[in-house]
């Protein structure tokens, strides 16, 4: 007796936004995301031997300024000092600077206080090496490059006293700092990072703005994103979803977007799942975001094997490729609603597909779309005002 053959289940990928061009820590399996002391690699040491001190502290603990998320470090920069913090170092493989050329970072700087040197106002700066060793001095200082100042302001407020959230393009020109032993040449052809920080945070400014010799009492960091192609920013805040559909059998595929908005970029382990069961409590319907399509199904053959294109060659703990893999389905998401879309928040896409038959299947991007604030004010032409 002949029996039908059941109906497949279709088949998706989402190829933007995806890890192949995400965040550098989730590509590594570890975002920095300050739940560890270890999220920093290498501290840089004062000449007389001392370095940032770093604590981990729940966001929720009441000695921490109410805004921070998960947990983050807080540091303590000795006085009149001003020292590198690194999240990356490693002397064997560089990060791909072309891929990866946005730095999201968050960040409080605790209030000039009455009897301190200077005025309430401090730079923070961005800091690579080319090259790096055991013995930094030698294998990694000369090798540096430092980022112009940029001011700590976070309109309507300053990161003085409140939480902040900081972009930077590190592939746009002129971002040389005075001084620097070698130009700033990210996601130049021939880049390359073997280690990659920042100072949070320099010292407070004296009336003309040069180092006052003394420093804000402590800082907190709550994360450090280095990305690509995964963010909305200004002026429109947009972002293009793509996926590619497909079924052996053929036939209408209807695709369906919905999101989970998160308060930082997850660790692949932890990023969110999308199934039929939590579909309509933990995820939200984008407007609009629905396509059909048509596909071509295969001929019919005793021994048919139905392999849908997944294009996801990316090893575990490797960074991505950079590309977008191939997709026959896309969305123009509008994010410009700030209510709706708060700035400084991830978002995830979960792409549901039907076929005639009723058959569905669920698809989580692998990154999120990083809704930016707009970019950090840097002083490319001198010293702050």
């Amino acid at each position: 007796m002949h029996h039908p053959a059941l109906a497949a289940d279709p088949a998706v990928n989402v190829v933007a936004p995806s890890n192949e061009f995400g965040d550098v820590g989730a590509a590594l399996g570890n975002v920095w995301d300050m739940n560890s002391v270890s999220d920093v690699t290498w501290k840089q040491p004062d000449a007389s031997n001392r370095t940032v001190q770093y604590t981990l502290k729940s966001a929720a603990d009441p000695t921490v300024p109410p805004g921070g998320s998960g947990f983050v470090l807080k540091g303590v920069t000795p006085k009149g000092s001003d020292l590198v913090s690194a999240f990356y170092t490693n002397s064997q493989v560089s990060i791909p600077s072309q891929i990866y050329r946005y730095l999201i970072y968050r960040l409080y700087i605790a209030p000039h206080q009455p009897g301190e040197s200077g005025i309430e106002r401090t730079n923070a700066r961005i800091l690579f090496s080319s090259e790096w060793g055991a013995n930094w001095q030698i294998e990694a200082f000369p090798f540096r490059r430092y980022s112009v100042p940029q001011r700590l302001g976070c309109p309507p407020t300053t990161a003085y006293g409140d939480w902040c959230t900081f972009f930077i393009d590190l592939a746009q020109p002129n971002l040389t700092g005075p001084g620097s032993p070698h130009a700033w040449n990210w996601a130049q052809p021939g880049a390359k990072v073997e280690a990659f920080g920042l100072w949070p945070h320099e010292n407070w400014c004296n009336s003309q703005c040069n180092p006052s010799g003394d420093s804000p009492d402590y800082f907190y960091l709550d994360y450090v994103f280095l990305t690509g192609e995964i963010i909305a920013r200004q002026p429109d805040y947009q972002y293009t979803i793509k996926w590619n559909v497909a079924d052996s059998d053929g036939g209408q595929l209807n695709s369906t977007l919905y999101y989970q908005q998160q308060d930082e970029i997850l660790s692949p382990a932890l990023a969110p799942s999308c199934n039929a069961g939590n579909l309509s409590t933990a995820w939200i319907p984008i407007p609009g975001g629905a396509t059909s399509t048509t596909v071509s199904g295969l001929p019919p053959s005793p021994h048919q094997i139905f392999l849908p294109l997944v294009i996801n060659n990316k090893e575990a703990n490797s960074f991505g490729s950079g590309v977008v893999g191939p997709f026959n389905q896309s969305f123009v998401w509008h994010l410009s609603d700030n209510n709706q879309y708060p700035i400084s928040k991830a978002y995830y896409v979960c792409v549901v597909v039907e076929d005639s038959h009723g058959n569905e299947t669920y698809q989580v991007s692998s990154a999120p779309i990083f809704k930016v604030p707009a970019p950090a004010d840097l002083v490319i032409n001198g010293l702050p005002n």
